[in-house]
């Protein structure tokens, strides 16, 4: 499915009908006022999406691959299916509508309300929809991230880990009941912690293995100088797999049989159970920094990894499947769009699973587009004949990579580069390194 205008237009139209029927009904619950507020935000992504296909209508370079278009198309047409259940939502609130199919409706609110409450489970139900509107937001912003920079002025939306308010179904009281005193407003729930993230490259050796050590150490770090007052570490999980190796594999004959966005996109098969490229992982432990004990156990593991493959459950188990390139991106979003067609995962994982991201996003370039974080090319050494990977490249694309992962925690968990001096004694110790445990890859360990 290509980028198509009219699918997109009648998905902004289906926003802006809830968005209207949520401002027609008086005296919301607090929890449909925050249904109403997710759509005007989702809203205002929309319209930027809505402008790029107008423009690729056009004629205008698509700048997203093809894989990528039909992966957005998919969550357009998610984010018309969730608008649809909003309108029905803020409808029947307005009308007090028991069923639809025998034309029964209750006379009064408080009636209505209990009936939603106690037998339909409608809190439950709109909780479940205001979690797919935010994933939707989430993977409309970051392609707009991949597409550049937009035409259109927007309200930031809110960010994707800001913790979530308890709601609750407001009933209102009769006029001539007793007038108690508002309860306060509930306690933001407690941030997650338990994020998984699964970095992918071709082979598993080096760009992969590089990002995974690097979120490691700021990891460790993070704990070791944690304080009461700080931001805590909110990823359980870290690990990297190959998009093409076979070891440990489940996807091997899907990735070889996909319908790839260029020929020169397919890549190996690789047989994998590799160690890692020793000049990738110098660049990140073979300096001064993070001079803590968590250092070594870190390195230690690292450097016993061996090169894995991508398991279909990838895209349930990890939050965060990060990749490297505008290719790599575009193969992994085919990969899961086969897996949805052949319905061995679903179209949106519970609890938002499987976003994949493009780290070269959270690196701004002066065209807007993100930067492409390639692999270091070898270069041919003319004393020894022998092509190999220089330490000084490696370094420059350690460097890259550490600042597109400072710039993804700042902006998907709010995190804080500590601050050495709050180094707790004895350094908590081993931090993620030991937290984890196992076999890094993301097999079962």
């Amino acid at each position: 499915m290509a980028l198509d205008l009219g699918t997109i237009i009648t998905a902004v139209e289906a926003v802006q009908k809830a968005i209207e029927m949520c401002k027609r009904v008086e005296d919301l619950p607090d929890q449909m006022k925050t249904l109403g507020r997710r759509m005007e935000l989702q809203h205002t992504v929309l319209l930027q999406v809505e402008s790029f296909i107008k423009e690729y209508s056009k004629g205008v370079d698509p700048i997203l691959e093809a894989g990528q278009q039909q992966d957005l198309m998919r969550i357009i047409c998610n984010v018309k299916e969730n608008a649809d259940k909003v309108y029905e939502l803020f409808e029947r609130e307005k009308e007090n509508i028991l069923s639809r199919e025998y034309n029964l409706q209750f006379k009064f609110k408080l009636p209505a309300r209990i009936w939603f409450a106690l037998v339909e489970n409608q809190p439950e139900k709109i909780k479940g929809i205001m979690e797919d509107i935010n994933h939707d937001r989430e993977e409309l912003s970051h392609y707009l991230q991949i597409i550049g920079p937009s035409k259109q002025n927007q309200q930031p939306p809110l960010p994707p880990s800001s913790p979530s308010k308890a709601l609750e179904l407001v009933v209102p009281v009769p006029n001539n009941a007793k007038k108690r005193r508002p309860s306060p407003s509930p306690s933001p729930l407690p941030l997650r912690q338990d994020y998984k993230i699964l970095f992918v490259d071709p082979r598993n050796q080096a760009r992969s293995l590089v990002a995974q050590s690097i979120l490691l150490l700021l990891g460790g770090l993070t704990e070791a100088t944690s304080n009461s007052s700080s931001v805590p570490w909110r990823i359980a999980k870290v690990h990297s797999a190959g998009f093409f190796v076979s070891h440990k594999s489940t996807l091997t004959s899907v990735i070889s049989s996909l319908s790839y966005s260029y020929k020169s996109y397919k890549m190996g098969p690789f047989p994998g159970n590799e160690l890692p490229n020793p000049v990738a992982l110098a660049s990140v432990f073979d300096n001064k920094s993070y001079p803590y004990p968590f250092k070594s156990t870190i390195q230690t593991r690292m450097t016993k990894h061996r090169s894995v493959g991508l398991t279909e459950d990838a895209f349930k188990s990890y939050d965060y499947i990060i990749v490297f390139t505008n290719r790599e991106h575009d193969n992994m979003v085919r990969l899961k769009d086969a897996l949805i067609q052949s319905g061995k995962i679903s179209a949106r994982e519970k609890g938002g699973k499987g976003r994949v991201l493009h780290l070269g996003t959270y690196i701004p370039q002066r065209n807007g587009k993100p930067k492409e974080i390639l692999n270091v090319p070898s270069k041919l050494d003319e004393a020894t004949g022998k092509r190999s990977e220089s330490r000084g490249d490696w370094n420059k694309k350690a460097g890259e990579i550490k600042t597109a992962l400072k710039a993804f925690l700042k902006d998907e968990m709010g995190w804080v580069m500590p601050c050495s001096s709050n180094m707790t004694t004895g350094s908590q110790g081993l931090a993620q390194g030991i937290k984890e445990g196992g076999e890094s890859g993301n097999g079962k360990e």
